[in-house]
């Protein structure tokens, strides 16, 4: 009977372990918005959020807010918002 080191022994036992149970990744979902969904323009250069929850998307062609629902725009008006 070959005697193996403590070492070996806790490295195999933690290698069949982890081959014995089923690894799963965590899913995330993605939903696209486009200027057909009413979002001011199609190039976001920032975006934040609110203490009431809301989205805002800084774009080229004014601020976008999101309510989860639907989009309200502040266009620019003579270079402000």
């Amino acid at each position: 009977m070959v005697f193996m080191r403590s070492g070996t022994r806790k490295l195999l036992l933690v290698l069949a372990a982890l081959l014995g149970t089923q690894v799963t990744a965590q899913q995330y979902g993605f939903v696209q918005y486009t200027t057909e969904d009413g979002l001011a323009q199609s190039q976001v250069r920032c975006i934040a959020q609110d203490a009431q929850g809301f989205l805002w998307f800084g774009t080229l062609g004014g601020v976008s807010r999101f309510d989860g629902h639907e989009f309200v725009n502040h266009a620019l008006q003579g270079g402000s918002a």
